[in-house]
């Protein structure tokens, strides 16, 4: 099966007389025009394989254009493998580059040693035309990146009975609002960079003290990944939604390795867990399989309940290395009566200015700050509906009248 500069697939008709539509390894138009006009000619094998003949490679290389295939690893992994010609040679700086070619040699293809390759195969091809220094690498990433700016994304295949019953999509709008909602646009960004890493950690967990905003900046972060087609599904899941009903530790790694083998065979997508930890046990089972899903191309976004849970995954060398550690400090008085104001600005009752320095002594000057700025936002919150209860303004009366409760002091039996 051959394609040409226009996507079109010569192929032999199947039943019917109907050719076989867009497959894995069927890469976008842009992307194969790019390299029709450098004479390397591509080649569906079949769904999961493509060829592509008379590749330019970089400096360094034993001849000036190799042959490159992809193969993605299976029907259920997030991945491809890739391979070059069994003669090709590197005799350049470049150690990456020098380790991979150290693969096995089988019928004159040579297997590169590289982690999978993450992504559909538009990305597989990207990364290795960058990573053998082809002259036409820059082009190629352009094109694709601009191509996913300008056309939707649209996810394929379905997720699995686990994802299915207990995972919710987030989809664009969502992710819209989150991002318009934080005032941590730039860390948003940031992790969302990194969850396109091509090398570990290419996994992110946020943690901090209760209340200060880490499933909103998660459900942020994944808004800049849609909105530039890097990811076409978000799937968010509460981590305890997961464990519920594990009596034993084994059988909330059961739970853990179906929710993560499900996720391998989603491309493009994200998996965003709340409270990662409460489904994590202590067992070197666990982290064997979380490690291996990162490995196997699962991007995981997730949060962090408890500091003293994370920090016992933190001291798992493996994990520490495939997980980013994202720290959320509680914002500072200037931040939260931002946040104040925009929730005044759409309330349904007048909010005086008075009310929300009011909210902010409450905070700052009595408690310290503690728990913000979800504090903050509650208390207004409140009064807002109590003075829509009352037909009245929201004034600083109306925020200390606001019911509070109390939780008894602990004590020692």
């Amino acid at each position: 099966m051959k394609i040409d500069a226009n996507n079109n697939t010569h192929a032999p008709a199947g039943p019917g007389g109907r050719r076989p539509g867009r497959t894995w390894s069927q890469p976008l138009e842009c992307v194969t025009s790019l390299l029709d006009r450098c004479e390397v000619v591509t080649e569906i094998i079949d769904e999961i394989t493509v060829r592509l003949a008379a590749v330019p490679v970089g400096s360094g290389f034993s001849k000036q254009r190799t042959n490159l295939l992809l193969r993605r690893v299976s029907t259920r992994r997030a991945g491809a493998v890739a391979f070059v010609d069994g003669d090709l040679k590197y005799t350049g700086p470049d150690g990456a580059m020098g380790r991979a070619l150290t693969g096995p040699c089988r019928r004159n293809w040579r297997r590169l040693v590289l982690p999978v390759l993450t992504g559909d195969v538009n990305d597989s091809l990207c990364r290795i035309l960058e990573l053998l220094g082809s002259p036409v690498a820059p082009d190629a990433r352009a094109a694709l990146e601009q191509s996913r700016r300008e056309s939707p994304c649209e996810p394929t295949g379905r997720p699995g009975p686990t994802l299915a019953a207990l995972g919710e999509p987030i989809g664009p709008e969502a992710a819209a609002e989150a991002f318009e909602k934080t005032f941590r646009k730039d860390l948003a960004t940031e992790i969302a960079i990194a969850l396109c890493r091509p090398e570990p950690p290419r996994s992110v967990v946020v943690w901090g003290p209760s209340g200060s905003g880490k499933d909103l900046l998660a459900v942020a972060s994944v808004h800049p990944l849609l909105s530039r087609g890097e990811v076409c599904r978000v799937i968010r899941v509460s981590a305890g939604a997961v464990a519920a009903g594990s009596i034993f530790p084994p059988e909330a790694d059961a739970a853990l390795l179906q929710m993560l083998s499900e996720a391998r065979a989603l491309d493009r997508a994200v998996l965003l867990i709340n409270d990662l930890d409460a489904c994590l046990t202590r067992s070197p089972v666990c982290a064997s399989i979380l490690c291996d899903a990162i490995d196997g191309g699962v991007r995981l976004l997730a949060t962090a309940r408890s500091e003293a849970a994370l920090g016992q995954l933190g001291a798992v060398e493996a994990v520490a290395r495939r997980l980013l550690p994202v720290y959320v400090g509680p914002p500072d008085r200037a931040q939260v009566e931002q946040i104040l104001r925009r929730i005044a600005e759409t309330s349904p009752a007048e909010v005086a200015p008075a009310a929300i320095q009011a909210i902010l002594r409450v905070a700052y000057d009595r408690n310290d700050a503690v728990g913000e700025p979800a504090g903050s936002i509650s208390l207004l919150t409140a009064a807002i509906c109590r003075a829509g209860w009352d037909h009245t303004a929201v004034d600083p009366d109306a925020v200390f009248a606001v019911l509070r409760g109390r939780w008894p002091e602990n004590t020692k039996e």
